[in-house]
């Protein structure tokens, strides 16, 4: 009933199936899953362990083809008649899984250690069909766009459920008009990746931040929908800690006290109500107001960004961490006032 009333046909179905095994297949051989998954010990009927380890996800199939998916019947197989284009090949797969992700203030994360990778930003839940059952997405992504006065064009990678493949196609017909697709589940999807109740929201927030973390983007979008027509939406924003000594800066008092910062973006734009402006202490410029934060530098400066050992479930514990360096333009950042960050076991 979905694909019929969106007009979306078993041709457009297929070809994002085929992509999202193609899009998991290359980020599989290419190493991009290795900071998300948690090496499992597969153990025997008895419990015992083989010696065998289970390092990738199995349900990823690369030889996969239009053409092959065009050879599928459909999935329900007791009545085909019922949904005659929805096939085991464009519809995600019943699988094994886990996963595991720690929310927690800023104050508690500080407290135990525990590195910042991303903030929450904005949410939003809501229903809409309960006899579709897997419409919600599109107002709720809706929603969550009023709510933060953001455009789709925002973010820097985005992540639709693909529990089936017509709503995967559904919304971006919506907010990717432009068939912009290099962004939206770049890494494949459920399709590919498998659905496995209960774990695939934390999966998707995993996959989402390795994605912005992998390619130095600032913001993630994730929605899905769930049981009784509901769907949700979230908006994170990536964290990197700086590595030099940052100070806060009032505008107008010009009064500054040095601190750790954190950066949560490059681009000035303010994603919080209570923030205090920072900038690098040794590139602060005079003559700035509330409304126009520093944007000249006197010396450019040069600091290194660190992030922290990879922490979110499917991700190994020792992982090392990683670091690069970049240009600090003269630009603001918001303290973060809470963050989220996980740990594999």
């Amino acid at each position: 009933i979905l694909a019929e009333r969106h007009g979306i046909t078993r041709e457009e179905m297929d070809a994002l199936a085929a992509e999202s095994h193609r899009r998991a297949h290359e980020t599989t051989t290419s190493g991009g899953f290795e900071t998300e998954i948690l090496p499992t010990p597969v153990r025997d009927d008895e419990g015992k362990d083989t010696g065998e380890v289970i390092t990738t996800d199995e349900g990823i199939r690369p030889e996969t083809t239009t053409e092959v998916l065009a050879g599928l019947g459909s999935a329900a197989r007791w009545d085909p008649s019922i949904a005659p284009d929805i096939t085991p090949g464009n519809s995600s797969q019943t699988s094994d899984g886990a996963a595991a992700m720690l929310v927690a203030e800023r104050s508690v994360a500080e407290r135990l250690g525990l590195p910042y990778r991303a903030v929450f930003r904005h949410f939003a839940v809501g229903g809409d069909d309960a006899v579709l059952v897997l419409s919600a997405p599109n107002p709720v992504t809706r929603k969550l766009l009023e709510r933060s006065g953001l455009s789709v064009s925002d973010f820097d990678a985005i992540e639709c459920n693909e529990a089936f493949a017509a709503i995967a196609l559904m919304w971006a017909r919506e907010f990717l008009p432009d068939g912009d697709h290099e962004r939206y589940n770049p890494r494949g999807g459920a399709i590919a990746l498998g659905h496995p109740l209960g774990a695939s929201g934390v999966r998707i927030m995993t996959t989402l931040l390795n994605q912005l973390e992998a390619t130095d983007g600032r913001l993630g979008f994730q929605t899905m929908c769930e049981g009784g027509g509901m769907a949700n939406a979230t908006l994170i924003e990536r964290v990197a800690e700086l590595s030099v000594l940052c100070c806060d800066f009032d505008p107008i008092g010009g009064k500054s006290q040095h601190r750790r910062g954190f950066r949560t973006g490059w681009t000035g734009q303010v994603m919080t109500e209570s923030i205090t402006w920072m900038t690098p202490f040794d590139a602060i410029t005079s003559g700035s107001t509330t409304s126009a934060p520093p944007t000249r530098i006197s010396s450019p400066s040069t600091s290194t960004v660190s992030s922290v050992p990879l922490a979110v479930s499917r991700v190994p514990p020792d992982t090392a961490s990683r670091s690069s360096t970049v240009t600090v333009p003269g630009t603001t950042w918001p303290r973060i006032t809470s963050a989220w960050a996980a740990r594999s076991m």
